[in-house]
């Protein structure tokens, strides 16, 4: 029903196995794709243990459709084409 892209800063390959890490506090930009439309949202999340938040442009939390929602998390400047 909805799809979320968060943008963060990358890391790595932080071992042999080439895994990256990605900071996952603090804030950022990202997209929100519901309802057929591609909204700008900006994310939020104080410390690890913490709920991510998320906005709108207007930076009003955003109630998102009942249903499956997935969140991705990419480098900060990756392109994205839907």
């Amino acid at each position: 029903k909805s799809v979320v892209i968060m943008f963060a800063k990358e890391t790595g390959p932080v071992d042999d196995h080439a895994h990256l890490l990605y900071t996952n506090t603090g804030s950022g930009n990202g997209l929100l794709l519901q309802d057929g439309k591609v909204t700008n949202i900006t994310w939020k999340k104080t410390d690890w243990s913490a709920r991510t938040t998320f906005f709108d442009t207007n930076a009003k939390e955003i109630s998102f459709n009942p249903g499956q929602l997935w969140i991705e998390m990419l480098p900060i400047g990756t392109s994205v084409s839907y």
